[in-house]
């Protein structure tokens, strides 16, 4: 696999009918070759009580600092995206 991007630093969460929490994040975008195939992942750091409302939500929305967002699921402090990386060239 190869990096194709990467993002760290400040996000929000947002869980629908839950809210919203600031969050840290260390995010990746790789690429399998030669399929092409792209999928993005990374670490998650929740200090508020937040953590259990993204735990238990099926898929949870990332937004970047800048306006761009990107659905994934919760893994502890993983997390696995879903589409397209709200980060790099998409």
């Amino acid at each position: 696999m190869t990096i194709i991007a990467a993002y760290s630093g400040p996000a929000t969460v947002h869980v629908e009918g839950e809210g919203s929490w600031h969050v840290e994040v260390d995010l990746v975008a790789e690429e399998e070759m030669p399929e092409g195939l792209k999928h993005w992942h990374g670490k998650i750091q929740i200090v508020n009580e937040g953590k259990w409302a993204v735990l238990n939500a099926n898929l949870a929305k990332l937004e970047l600092p800048d306006g761009r967002t990107g659905k994934f699921l919760f893994r502890g402090d993983d997390l696995s995206g879903s589409g397209p990386a709200p980060f790099g060239d998409r």
